[in-house]
């Protein structure tokens, strides 16, 4: 029997009218991104003439997987965006059943808002109408970048609660009788065998188990890890295969300061999926605060085989920086940077504090001015990714 085909994901776009052409420059460069994992996008202008707005946009909200908040000061000043689209939203995310993303398109004070706690982006905090961005497509494709990592997020936590269909079981009276009793069943016919449509599933262990892996990351967005550590093990004992629930119990443990038990369940998490490429940079960095720099220097170069990113580029560099090895670490940035400009922004920072280790001053020079703002923000991105290690 073919398998069940899975269902598309489907993304909210919630926003005030002022900010209409912010969602459709935002569409335009995730087109690529919408028609690679085949997304559904929707927003309240496409409901159709005499259909019933609030219904359709209810339904619409209730059922989206990804809902994109396009936070600016017209956006927070509307009654219908800020009390009713999102606070469903956030009801909905607390109970683990779509994400939410914050995308701040406009500079508004937002900070004590009640989507605060989220990852807003983009990651440093610059709206997309800032003038530190070279052009707004710069800032557009940095926020595309975070948003397909989402959707993968979301997709491999789907597939995680796919169950394979029980195998086909004929109806007894479509299998030939044995040829030494000809014609039994004129003579006594079969015991009526029950209809299986109508006998309930014994339960599914698969279910508790996301349950149980969906609880942990909601404790662990609102700060409450230790339950969050619980929850995950909860997750493992169901399910002892279950890579993703080891790395968020690796998460909440580094955020424990647990780091000795972060490694081992990060490396519990590579040994079952050795393509979870966020386990290997989660490796990396805890390998960071435990000192041991050499061996965190090693699981970055792994993670740039399994998958080279400009995070991974940026952490390489990080550690070898740690080890004195100037001139291979100023490498590594400049890969991050011609990776993705915009999140190495503040990798083109961090390279500049280690040419001034030895490096000449002209490439030094080389650095955008933007990439030396100061050093809160050289650790900006690597901080934000802290909540999902």
């Amino acid at each position: 029997m073919a398998a069940t085909p899975v269902k598309t994901l489907r993304v909210f776009y919630s926003y005030a009218r002022e900010d209409k052409e912010y969602r459709q420059q935002l569409e335009k460069h995730l087109s690529n991104i919408l028609r690679l994992y085949r997304i559904q996008t929707w927003f309240n202008r496409l409901i159709r003439g005499g259909e019933r707005w609030e219904a359709v946009l209810n339904d619409r909200l209730n059922t989206a997987d990804l809902i994109l908040l396009l936070i600016s000061a017209d956006f927070l000043a509307s009654d219908y965006c800020y009390n009713q689209e999102m606070r469903r939203a956030l009801e909905r995310d607390a109970r683990g059943e779509a994400r939410i993303i914050p995308i701040i398109v406009r500079r508004v004070h937002w900070e004590k808002s009640p989507f605060s706690h989220l990852q807003a982006l983009p990651l440093d905090g610059e709206p997309v109408d800032s003038s530190s961005w070279d052009s707004r497509d710069d800032a557009y494709y940095h926020i595309a970048v975070e948003i397909e990592k989402a959707i993968q997020d979301l997709l491999a936590f789907r597939a995680t609660q796919e169950v394979a269909p029980p195998p086909y079981m004929p109806n007894i009276q479509e299998v030939a009788p044995p040829p030494h009793m000809p014609r039994m069943w004129e003579v006594m016919p079969p015991p009526p065998v029950p209809n299986m449509q109508g006998v309930a599933p014994p339960p599914q262990v698969p279910d508790m188990r996301a349950k149980w892996f969906g609880e942990g990351k909601v404790l662990q967005k609102t700060g409450r890890y230790e339950e969050a550590v619980q929850a995950y093990e909860q997750a493992i004992q169901l399910d002892s295969s279950f890579a993703a629930a080891y790395q968020g119990r690796g998460a909440a443990l580094f955020h424990l300061k647990h780091y000795e038990e972060a490694l081992q369940a990060y490396e519990q998490a590579m040994s079952l999926d050795p393509g979870f490429a966020l386990a290997f940079y989660s490796k990396g960095v805890t390998l960071e605060k435990l000192k041991r720099y050499e061996e965190a220097l090693q699981a970055y170069e792994q993670l740039i085989r399994l998958a080279p990113n400009a995070l991974a580029y940026q952490g390489k560099g990080t550690a070898l920086s740690r080890l004195e090895q100037y001139e291979e670490a100023v490498q590594a940035y400049e890969q991050a940077m011609r990776l993705d400009p915009n999140s190495s922004q503040r990798a083109g920072y961090s390279a500049g504090l280690q040419l001034r280790g030895g490096v000449s001053g002209e490439r030094l020079r080389a650095f955008p001015s933007q990439t030396r703002r100061g050093s809160q923000g050289g650790r900006q991105d690597r901080a934000g990714v802290g909540v999902l290690i």
